[in-house]
């Protein structure tokens, strides 16, 4: 297992780089639906490859996270160290990003003149950014904030570090 330490190394280190890809990536998002430029303009493809630098780890220290956990349980084990709302709005920006991408293939224009990418090409691009920017930061947060002993309750489940019950039995943790 990854120490705590280590994890909220990790965290400083590409949670800065998750949030500033998420914010760009939802910028170049809202300019692409209203058919402007984004703010990084014809180099809105680097948060394509900025992707892979914050969700290395962050799949790293998800597996970590999850290590043990029945496939059901395995984002709520991911994310437990972080607020429930995260797990929430991770999904909701999943429901977007899958009708997003239906929408773009509909608006996909596949003859964009001089090779560019058009306004639908960002748009459908720019949703994946924000799930994949969103998801990473999720990770990266929640994996600095589980320490290296967890809380668990009488059953030996393993509790979040601000939650007030078990989410599998309802009991409140070992030594409340």
């Amino acid at each position: 297992m990854i120490e705590h330490s280590a994890r909220q190394t990790i965290f400083y280190i590409f949670g800065p780089l998750a949030l500033a890809g998420l914010l760009l990536s939802v910028a170049t998002h809202v300019a692409a639906l209203t058919g402007r430029s984004g703010p990084l303009g014809d180099f809105s493809m680097v948060l394509h490859v900025g992707i892979f630098v914050v969700w290395i780890p962050a799949v790293f220290l998800a597996k970590d996270l999850a290590r043990g956990s029945k496939s059901a349980d395995l984002w709520k084990q991911t994310l437990r160290g972080a607020p429930a709302w995260v797990r929430y709005a991770n999904q909701a920006l999943f429901i977007y990003t899958a009708v997003n991408f239906f929408i773009f293939i509909g608006l996909a224009d596949k003859n964009t003149p001089g090779g560019g990418m058009s306004a639908a090409d960002v748009r459908g691009f720019s949703g994946h950014w924000m799930l994949f920017y969103a998801t990473a930061l999720s990770i990266l947060y929640s994996a600095s904030n589980i320490p290296d002993r967890e809380r668990t309750c009488p059953h030996g489940h393993p509790i979040g570090p601000r939650a007030g019950i078990c989410l599998t039995c309802l009991r409140p943790p070992d030594g409340v």
